[in-house]
């Protein structure tokens, strides 16, 4: 319980564990420090995922209105309960979404993850579409 404690003092002093909070909070100088067990950032590759981003989004929305606006959806999730993973690649195809996207599904739902076009590296930034067409129990 709480109890009230008069301060016949104008001042406070601050408790010994507002001191130790302070000390342990991190610094901008400590992200130099040796005892960082993090990297350096980059801001570049953060900036260069960023405009990869909205290229990938186009390319979510194409998707998105195409499962929604045809009989794709319905195909897609026809091969997907059949494990026909050539037949999900192959209804992409045909309605113009580009080879940069992995499929990945379960029996409830399924995964699309749209990758940089032509991507060699590392993949820098990604954008994942996740749909389920049956509730799990």
């Amino acid at each position: 319980m709480y109890q009230f404690q008069y301060n016949p003092y104008l001042y406070s002093i601050p408790s010994p564990i507002y001191q130790i909070r302070q000390q342990t909070q991190p610094t901008a100088q400590s992200h130099s420090n040796a005892n960082n067990p993090y990297p350096p950032i980059e801001p570049e590759t953060f900036y260069v995922s960023i405009k990869q981003l909205n290229a990938l989004l186009r390319v979510a929305a194409t998707l998105s209105y195409q499962l929604n606006n045809s009989d794709m959806g319905i195909e897609i999730m026809e091969a997907a309960q059949k494990g026909n993973t050539a037949k999900i690649y192959e209804t992409l195809q045909k309605s113009g979404i580009p080879d940069d996207v992995i499929v990945s599904y379960t029996p409830y739902g399924i995964t699309f993850k749209v990758i940089p076009e032509g991507q060699t590296g590392p993949i820098l930034t990604s954008a994942s579409l996740h749909l389920t067409w049956k509730e799990l129990l």
